[in-house]
């Protein structure tokens, strides 16, 4: 039912912005918005599932245990990096960074 209001509404609006053409193209975007919605919030359920899982698989008791993040991401994902400002990334450094630009 949403998904027919979503593709009345994209025609409506297409055709009201350029005709019949427009109100075509309104339809498919209003479905393919209500579609991408939906799978991202698929997306994020599998996500919340899977680190449930992986939260509860890692011992909690041990200081030298893995953390569930780390277990998640493998070695080599950017996501297994820990978090650094944009300047250490890049190799600046803070002085680099603040000092003031040279008159032109």
């Amino acid at each position: 039912m949403i998904l027919l209001i979503a593709i009345v509404i994209g025609a409506i609006v297409g055709g009201a912005a350029s005709g019949e053409g427009g109100a075509l193209a309104g339809a498919l975007f209003g479905w393919l918005i209500l579609r991408s919605q939906r799978q991202q919030r698929e997306i994020e359920a599998l996500r919340g599932q899977s680190l449930g899982r992986v939260a509860a698989e890692v011992p909690l008791s041990s200081d030298s245990a893995p953390t569930a993040a780390a277990a998640v991401a493998p070695a080599s994902s950017p996501l297994a990096a820990p978090p650094s400002l944009a300047s250490e990334t890049i190799g600046l450094t803070p002085a680099l960074v603040t000092a003031p630009l040279p008159p032109a």
